[in-house]
């Protein structure tokens, strides 16, 4: 509904954007006797680059994804940053860091549109911080709350609101209900394509973050495909 509207200007022109996926910690790594490194690291995917990419990748993906449909479009640049807090934060609390894993528990990153939209995009994973997942859409007349299906005005008031409940579990619902019924009614929609895109838009981010450089998209796609020929 929501989206529908942004794309009949009811926010105007977009401009800016912000995506949100903070949560709590991430949980300890745990090792099963006599099993092997490759084991351990398969059972604890989300831990390792090869295997789970990295939570931004693995998680955050959906929150990007929605800002690209909202949008349009994907993005062209990024920069970024991101890196372990302390090892406090940790569930449940340890020293060793070398048996957290590989992944980063937070990373910031700001994504360039070739028409001159910016998003800030923020993912953490720590303790006893502000929890939150959302995505926002920002326009020359006004902005919209993806996540809560609602549309302000430049001065902050409310000026339309989805019918739609907007919880995660009646949108997971929702979100079934149409995929199953597409496949009924023999008109299922393949979003392979988007998918793919909304991944490397992760992918970019990410590349962005642990390298501390700004990564062009096409850039990223080209060395990608030589590495692999």
């Amino acid at each position: 509904d929501i989206i529908d509207r942004i794309r009949e200007d009811a926010i105007g022109t977009p401009v800016f954007a912000r995506a949100f996926c903070n949560a709590g910690p991430m949980r300890r790594p745990s090792r099963c006797s006599n099993e092997s490194d490759a084991d351990f690291q398969l059972r604890n995917w989300n831990h390792f680059q090869w295997t789970g990419g990295d939570f931004l990748v693995e998680q955050h993906v959906a929150g990007l994804d929605v800002i690209s449909w909202a949008l349009g479009k994907t993005p062209v640049v990024a920069q970024g940053q991101g890196g372990w807090g302390s090892l406090d934060q940790v569930s449940p609390p340890q020293a060793n860091c070398d048996r957290l894993g590989q992944v980063f528990d937070h990373h910031s990153i700001e994504y360039e549109f070739a028409d001159g939209v910016v998003l800030m995009s923020q993912c953490r994973r720590v303790a006893k911080a502000w929890n939150n997942t959302s995505e926002h859409i920002h326009g020359t007349s006004g902005r919209a709350d993806l996540t809560a299906g609602k549309i302000f005005a430049s001065d902050g008031s409310l000026v339309w609101q989805s019918e739609q409940p907007h919880s995660l579990k009646s949108a997971s619902v929702a979100q079934q209900t149409a995929f199953f019924q597409s496949i009924r009614l023999g008109t299922p929609e393949s979003q392979v394509e988007t998918a793919a895109e909304s991944t490397l838009m992760a992918m970019l981010g990410h590349h962005a973050t642990r390298t501390g450089k700004r990564i062009r998209f096409d850039k990223m796609l080209k060395e990608a495909s030589h590495a692999i020929t």
